[in-house]
C-alpha cells in the first residue's frame, strides 16, 4: 500500500530580480495516515517553501515547482491545474498558519468562519470549536477575530482546518505566537487530531525540541535539502548528522542552568547563495577536504559523508 503523501525529487525555484535560484534541491519523504512528521531547521533553509510547495501557495507568486512528484493519496499534485488544486485545499489538505490574526477574516464572525463552504449550521461550529478546546464555544462563534486571545484564535482556526475533515494537515510554525504553555496545548491538539482522525500531519517548526516530542518521525532540512530524517527517539538518542547534533546541543530544553548557550557557529548561506559541496561544511567541524567539492546524497535517512557514530 502507497503512502497517503509521498514526495520525490522536488526542486522549488524562488525569484530574485530577473534571477532564478533554487529554495529546495531533491528534496522528498513519504508520510503514512495518522503520522506526524515534524520539520526542522533555522531561518532560511527551506521549511516553509516545503510545506507551501504541496497545496501550491506560494507567498511569493513568482516562485514555482521546477521538477520533481507531490503525490496526495496517489494523485499528482505538482502539474494540477490550479481550478482542481484549489478544490483539494480545505477539503483534503488542511492548512493551519503561525499567524491566525492574518489567516482569519477580521470582518466575520468566528462561527462563520468555521463552517463555511459546508452543508452546516451553527450547531456543528459549536461542536467544531469544542472539539478543539476553546472554552464557552458560543461565546467564541458569535466573536469577531479581533475579540479572541491569541491562543483562541489559534484553537479557531484549528477548528477551520478540521472542518472538511482532510486526508492532510499541514502546520507552519503554529505555535510561534504564543507562549510556550498555550503551544503544548496546540501541539497536543494537533497531534492528536492527527491520530484520531487519521490524518497525515507534517508540522514545521524551529524548535527540535517540540519536534522530538511531538512527532513520530523528524526530517532535517539545512539550505533547501533534508540532511538528515528519522525516527524522533533515534534522533533524540542519537543524531548522524553534524547539524543535526548542532541543532540538538542548541536546544534551549537541554541547556542546565548556569550552562552557556551552545549556538551553532557561522551562519546558513543567504538565499541563492551557491556553494559547492556539502553546504554545511564550513560550520561542520568534521568536514574535510571531500565535503567541500562534492555534494552528499541523502542515503540511509543522512546526507553526510562522515557522519556521527551510532552508538550500540
Amino acid at each position: 500500500m502507497s503512502a497517503l503523501l509521498e514526495i520525490s525529487g522536488l526542486c522549488v525555484s524562488h525569484a530574485r530580480g530577473t534571477q532564478r535560484f533554487l529554495a529546495l534541491e531533491q528534496v522528498g519523504f513519504a508520510l503514512e495516515a495518522g503520522e506526524v512528521l515534524a520539520v526542522v531547521g533555522e531561518s532560511g533553509s527551506g521549511k516553509s517553501t516545503l510545506l507551501a510547495s504541496i497545496p501550491r501557495l506560494f507567498a511569493d507568486p513568482e516562485s514555482r515547482i521546477e521538477a520533481g512528484s507531490i503525490r496526495l493519496a496517489g494523485r499528482e499534485l505538482a502539474g494540477l491545474p490550479e481550478d482542481q488544486l484549489r478544490a483539494l485545499r480545505g477539503s483534503s489538505i488542511g492548512l493551519v498558519f503561525q499567524d491566525a490574526q492574518a489567516a482569519l477574516n477580521p470582518v466575520l464572525r468566528v462561527g462563520m468562519q468555521v463552517t463555511e463552504g459546508l452543508s452546516a449550521h451553527a450547531a456543528d461550529a459549536l461542536a467544531l470549536l469544542a472539539r478543539v478546546g476553546l472554552p464557552e464555544p458560543a461565546r467564541a462563534a458569535a466573536a469577531y477575530p479581533h475579540q479572541l486571545s491569541g491562543g483562541m484564535r489559534q484553537r479557531a482556526l484549528l477548528a477551520l482546518a478540521l472542518a472538511r475533515r482532510p486526508k492532510l494537515l499541514l502546520a507552519d510554525e503554529p505555535t510561534s505566537a504564543l507562549d510556550p504553555v498555550l503551544g503544548r496545548e496546540i501541539l497536543a491538539l494537533l497531534c492528536g487530531a492527527a491520530e484520531r482522525e487519521g490524518m497525515g500531519l507534517v508540522l514545521v517548526t524551529h524548535e527540535i525540541g517540540l519536534a522530538l516530542r511531538h512527532a513520530q518521525r523528524v526530517a532535517v532540512m539545512y539550505a533547501g535539502r533534508i540532511v538528515e530524517i528519522a525516527s524522533a527517539a533515534e534522533l533524540a538518542r542519537q543524531p548522524r548528522h553534524p547539524y543535526s547534533a548542532a541543532l540538538l546541543a542548541a536546544d534551549p530544553a537541554r541547556t542546565r542552568r548556569g550552562e552557556r548557550f551552545a549556538a551553532i557557529p557561522g551562519s546558513a548561506p543567504a538565499a541563492g547563495e551557491h556553494r559547492s559541496g556539502c553546504a554545511f561544511a564550513p560550520r561542520c567541524a568534521r568536514a574535510r577536504e571531500r565535503c567541500t567539492r562534492e555534494r552528499p546524497l541523502l542515503e540511509s535517512g543522512c546526507a553526510c559523508f562522515f557522519p556521527l557514530e551510532v552508538r550500540p
